[in-house]
């Protein structure tokens, strides 16, 4: 919120902005923590940190979290470029060693933290009250309505996103993330780097291009792109568990 008002032009921070924001992807982990430890007492804080390096999800899940994330987003570009669209220059081509330390980052302070939070603390009590699919959507349309205040701080991404299509891609983004933890046998890792490895994507393929009245059309489509993905995890998987039979 300081900077929603510095960039309204109603207060001048002292301080960088960038402070109050790593405060604020970080509240979602540091709720889950504090609402467990104040419950459970410490060690249930502890064990839903070992929860998060936990790597063993299985090879097949390492590539489907680490590609088809970045996949998507290239597809997207492609489609944008097919339809007229200008897209901007690919650093990642020249430079492809870029794309593990942004995920790195991602993870650590790009938003992946928040999964200590989201799949970490708030989606099993979710899900065992309402089944995968409901929760994964009320705790998409949370997820996204979180994001609101950067939607109006100039210095951010999602200033120049459209909004009301980053909150419907929100619940698709979520339904994919139970499938990923549900069918890890419920793996915080897992959804930790996954969600990585999404913002990645839409960070090393230039989807949002970040100036005013901008064409917008990639990241539209890679929403859609989410959402086809989403739809076919409800049908083959199932809106009750979103993952396999025996997991």
């Amino acid at each position: 919120m300081p900077g929603v008002l510095e960039t309204a032009g109603v207060l001048k921070l002292p301080i960088p902005w960038e402070i109050f924001l790593l405060l604020g992807i970080c509240g979602p982990f540091i709720s889950a923590i504090w609402a467990l430890v104040r419950r459970r007492g410490w060690p249930a804080g502890r064990r839903l940190l070992a929860k998060g390096t936990d790597v063993r999800i299985g090879i097949t899940w390492w590539l489907v979290i680490l590609v088809v994330p970045l996949a998507l987003p290239a597809l997207a570009l492609l489609g944008f470029d097919l339809l007229g669209g200008k897209v901007m220059e690919l650093e990642v081509l020249s430079r492809p060693w870029i794309i593990f330390p942004t995920i790195l980052f991602m993870m650590l302070l790009g938003g992946g933290q928040e999964e200590f939070g989201w799949r970490g603390y708030a989606l099993d009590i979710l899900q065992n009250r309402w089944g995968a699919l409901s929760a994964s959507v009320v705790l998409g349309a949370i997820w996204g309505i979180w994001h609101l205040p950067l939607f109006f701080i100039v210095r951010t991404g999602q200033y120049y996103m459209p909004l009301w299509a980053f909150l419907l891609t929100s619940p698709a983004l979520s339904v994919l993330m139970t499938w990923v933890y549900n069918s890890t046998r419920k793996s915080l890792f897992a959804a930790w780097l996954f969600h990585g490895v999404i913002n990645t994507g839409i960070d090393i393929f230039p989807l949002i291009q970040k100036v005013s009245d901008a064409d917008q059309r990639a990241f539209l489509i890679v929403g859609g792109l989410y959402w086809i993905w989403a739809i076919v995890v409800i049908l083959i998987y199932g809106e009750r568990r979103l993952a396999r039979a025996g997991v």
